[in-house]
């Protein structure tokens, strides 16, 4: 198995978004700022929700510098019904809003299966992409100090993710992936090329991976 990205697995992202024509990011959980800030030269525009308000003004001044980033606070599911149709375009989102550390959010660990709902009200949800950090928490029982009764069962989340759109779902990397189906091709390459750049064997892969993730 492939080392583990920390936030946002970028190659990934590219390589959907290259494949999908996707142009937007939403991501939830803000936190600092590191995933919004990876995202920003990669999209035309990226939407990040942080419940905190105090993690979210820091990350709006960390922000400033990428104009096409906008940092909202509150509660994700809730603020992204209310960007509603503003989503009219496929996008890509990244849910990180699940509790781990820290005050804010230990009266509603685990929103994701809010979030999914949400999303795929979206005009654009059935061509979009959802990755979901953090995939381990869903596997089992979270250990302590979390709730476990506060989080979903990993073949809930994958209902849910299927119950609006048709989805190629697979888990790789700590992360749950929600793609359409005409995109599983792009995630299996992907994990593929990570095993063999884990492995070593580099013959005629850094080719096949510059053609994958070039930007268009």
């Amino acid at each position: 198995m492939g080392s583990v990205w920390e936030g946002v697995p970028l190659p990934l992202a590219m390589a959907l978004r290259n494949r999908l024509h996707l142009r937007v990011a939403v991501e939830t959980g803000t936190f600092r700022g590191d995933s919004a800030a990876a995202l920003a030269p990669l999209f035309e525009q990226v939407v990040t929700i942080e419940r905190s308000p105090e993690l979210a003004a820091a990350a709006a001044s960390r922000l400033r510098p990428f104009p096409n980033v906008t940092v909202i606070g509150g509660h994700s599911a809730e603020e992204i019904l209310r960007l509603g149709a503003t989503l009219s375009r496929p996008f890509l989102a990244w849910l990180d809003a699940h509790w781990c550390t820290g005050g804010t959010g230990t009266d509603d660990e685990c929103p994701v299966l809010r979030e999914i709902a949400a999303l795929d009200l979206a005009p654009a949800a059935a061509g979009s992409c959802l990755l979901i950090d953090d995939a381990r928490l869903f596997q089992g029982p979270p250990p302590p100090p979390h709730d476990h009764a506060a989080w979903p069962p990993l073949m809930d989340v994958i209902d849910a993710l299927r119950r609006r759109h048709s989805r190629y779902v697979t888990l790789l990397e700590d992360v749950i992936i929600a793609s359409p189906l005409e995109a599983r091709k792009t995630v299996d390459d992907y994990w593929l090329g990570r095993q063999s750049e884990t492995a070593g064997k580099r013959s005629g892969f850094p080719g096949r991976l510059r053609r994958l993730f070039r930007r268009r």
